[in-house]
C-alpha cells in the first residue's frame, strides 16, 4: 500500500484541461498539450514521490506502461491503494485509491477531462504494483 501515492494524486483533484487535452494541468504531468494524457498523470505522479520508471519508452503511453510492468514481474490481482490501473483494453490508466471487493474507486488524469474520481469493476482492470522506496524520503528509486 502506497498511500504517499494517493495523497499526491489527491492533490491534482478538480483541475481540468482547457480544450481538448490543453491547458496547464496537461503541460504539467504530460510535457507537451494536445495527446491524452492519463498514463502522464500517472508517471508524473510516481515521480513527484521519488520513483523513475526505468526502461519505460513512451512514459505517455498506455500499452507501454502496462507492457513495462508485466515484463518486470510487477503485476498483481490483488489491488491496493497506491497501484497503477490499466483498463484490459490498454486505453486508459489511473491510481488505485481505495478497493471495496469487486470495486476500485480510482483517481484518474483525463477522465472527463480533468482529474478525477471513479469507480470501476476489478474484472476490467489489469493492476501493477512497482516495488516501494527503501527507506521514508528516497529518490530516483530505479525499479
Amino acid at each position: 500500500m502506497n498511500i504517499k501515492i494517493v495523497e499526491i494524486a489527491k492533490s491534482f483533484l478538480g483541475q481540468k484541461e482547457v480544450g481538448q487535452n490543453k491547458g496547464p494541468i496537461v503541460k504539467l504531468v504530460a510535457g507537451t498539450e494536445g495527446i491524452p494524457w492519463c498514463a502522464g498523470f500517472v508517471t508524473y505522479v510516481y515521480g513527484q514521490a521519488g520513483y523513475v520508471f526505468e526502461g519505460l519508452q513512451n512514459r505517455l503511453y498506455v500499452p507501454y506502461l502496462y507492457n513495462w510492468g508485466k515484463k518486470r514481474g510487477f503485476l498483481t490481482s490483488t489491488p491496493e491503494p497506491g497501484d497503477i490501473f490499466v483498463l484490459r483494453t490498454l486505453k486508459h490508466t489511473g491510481l488505485v485509491e481505495l478497493v471495496d471487493g469487486d470495486v476500485v474507486h480510482t483517481i484518474e488524469g483525463n477522465y472527463r477531462n480533468m482529474v478525477t474520481r471513479n469507480q470501476r469493476d476489478r474484472k476490467t482492470l489489469y493492476f501493477i504494483r512497482p516495488p516501494l522506496p527503501m527507506y521514508e524520503g528516497s529518490k530516483n528509486v530505479v525499479f
